[in-house]
C-alpha cells in the first residue's frame, strides 16, 4: 500500500471527486481526514469507508473558510499524534449568475469556499510538513480555470487562483520537500455541469463521462512518492476536452 503511514486531510468529501479520493487513500494504507460542513453526510461516508471503525477515515466538520474551524480540525489531529502529509483541498462552489448581476456575497462565498480555504489549510499543514521534510498538497481545479464559461465569473476567479496558489507553493516551499499540483477536472461535480453542459457537445475525445475514480487515481499518484519530482503542474483529467480545441 503506497500510503501506508500517511495522514491525509481530503476536503469536499461529501461530494464525489472528494470522497472517491478518499477511498482510494484509505485503500492503499491512509489515515484520512474527511472534511466537509455537511456533518451527516461524511459520518456516513467514514462508515463507509471504515466499516469497523479502525481510524482509517474520521468524519470532522469544518467551515474551511474559518481559522477556528480549521484549527479544531488540527487540534484533533496533533490528540492523535499525527501530523498532515497530504493535503487534497477538492471542495467546489459554484454560483451561476451573469457578471453584472453578481452579488458582492455571492462573489466572497465562492473565492473563500474555493480558494481562502485552500491557502488556509495549506498554511496550517505548512509547520508540520516542514518539519517531516515532506508534504503534498494536491488542488482540484477545473477546465474552466483557464477557458472561461460565462455565467459563473466568481468560480472562474476562484479555481484560476487555485491554479497559480499550487504554483506558488512550489515555488516557495520546494526547498522543504513539499509539492503542490493541481487537478484540472471535467467539472463532474457541478449541477450546473451535469444540467447544461452535458447537454450540449462538449468536444471530448473519449465516450464517457469523466469519473471521480479517475481523478482519485490521479490523485493517489501525485500523493504517492511516485510522483517526487512533479511540483506545480496542472494535469488534466478532462476526456481530451482541451486537447479536441485545436482539431479541426
Amino acid at each position: 500500500m503506497i500510503l501506508s503511514g500517511k495522514c491525509a486531510i481530503v476536503t469536499g468529501a461529501s461530494r464525489p471527486i472528494g470522497k472517491a479520493i478518499a477511498k482510494k487513500f484509505v485503500e492503499e494504507g491512509a489515515i484520512v481526514y474527511l472534511i466537509s460542513r455537511d456533518a451527516d453526510r461524511i459520518a456516513l461516508i467514514a462508515q463507509e469507508l471504515d466499516p469497523n471503525d479502525e481510524g482509517k477515515a474520521i468524519a470532522m466538520p469544518c467551515d474551511i473558510t474559518s481559522k477556528t474551524s480549521i484549527e479544531e480540525v488540527f487540534e484533533h489531529i496533533a490528540a492523535a499524534d499525527l501530523v498532515v502529509d497530504i493535503l487534497v483541498n477538492a471542495t467546489d462552489l459554484a454560483i451561476e449568475k451573469p457578471l453584472e448581476q453578481l452579488e458582492l456575497e455571492d462573489w466572497t462565498r465562492n473565492i473563500k469556499t474555493n480558494l481562502t480555504g485552500a491557502f488556509l489549510l495549506s498554511q496550517k499543514c505548512f509547520a508540520g510538513m516542514k518539519e517531516a521534510g515532506a508534504g503534498k498538497i494536491i488542488n482540484v481545479a477545473s477546465l474552466i480555470s483557464d477557458n472561461v464559461k460565462p455565467g459563473i465569473a466568481a468560480y472562474v476567479a476562484a479555481k484560476g487562483g487555485l491554479v497559480m496558489l499550487s504554483r506558488s507553493i512550489a515555488a516557495e516551499w520546494g526547498k522543504y520537500n513539499i509539492q503542490a499540483n493541481t487537478i484540472v477536472n471535467a467539472d463532474i461535480d457541478l449541477p450546473m455541469s451535469k444540467e447544461k453542459a452535458m447537454d450540449t457537445d462538449p468536444m471530448k475525445l473519449t465516450d464517457k463521462s469523466s469519473l471521480a475514480e479517475d481523478i482519485a487515481d490521479v490523485a493517489l499518484f501525485l500523493a504517492s512518492d511516485k510522483a517526487n519530482d512533479i511540483t506545480g503542474k496542472e494535469i488534466p483529467v478532462d476526456e481530451g476536452f482541451l486537447t479536441s480545441l485545436i482539431k479541426e
